[in-house]
């Protein structure tokens, strides 16, 4: 097994550390299993509605961590060309 150094900003440690303490691991042990899990899901292989469907889970993933930012969309085409 490979050993790597990470260098996390003080935030980023706070919140793995966090993460580790729910799940009663350590923090190499946190880190390991996003990244098998991330590894695992890149080499699954998909459909490509599957893989829509994922990308599409991803980004609401993403987007819920920004729950202010709201953009009022879906926008109609002329909507967003209006000026």
């Amino acid at each position: 097994m490979a050993t790597v150094t990470l260098n996390l900003d003080e935030e980023l440690s706070k919140v793995t550390q966090e993460m580790a303490e729910e799940r009663h691991a350590s923090v190499d042990e946190v880190i390991l299993d996003l990244l098998q899990r991330a590894a695992a899901e890149r080499r699954k292989p998909q459909s490509s509605q599957e893989a829509e469907d994922a990308r599409m889970q991803r980004w609401d993933e993403f987007m819920a961590q920004f729950p202010k930012f709201d953009t009022g969309g879906p926008y109609t085409r002329d909507e967003m060309n209006e000026r």
